[in-house]
């Protein structure tokens, strides 16, 4: 986030946490995917994620660590490389050493 789009990007994350929570319920999403995940994990999850969020304030902006983070990616990594797709449902996958993450294109 910049400091310069912070109240847009701020959201427009909020507005995505929002739209995973409507779709969580539905079985469609995970017949893409392929799995379930517990209802009650992702609840606390995007729940989770929300607060964090919405209590971000300008000030907690640190431009110089994208700047960081960005100079810091190995060339292989999503950041630099593109996202990978996977052909057979659509999905971003994007993993790491701290977590993996599936995103569905719905829209």
């Amino acid at each position: 986030m910049e400091k310069a789009s912070y109240e847009t990007d701020k959201s427009f994350v909020l507005e995505m946490i929002r739209y995973a929570q409507e779709l969580s319920g539905q079985q469609s999403v995970w017949e893409k995917l392929g799995y379930e995940p517990k209802q009650e994990y992702l609840e606390y999850a995007l729940n989770s994620f929300e607060a964090l969020i919405k209590q971000m304030s300008l000030h907690d902006i640190d431009e110089n660590n994208l700047k960081e983070w960005l100079s810091a990616a190995e060339k292989n990594e999503p950041v630099k490389s593109g996202f990978p797709q996977w052909s057979k449902h659509g999905v971003h996958s994007v993993q790491n050493e701290y977590f993996s993450v599936d995103i569905i294109h719905l829209l």
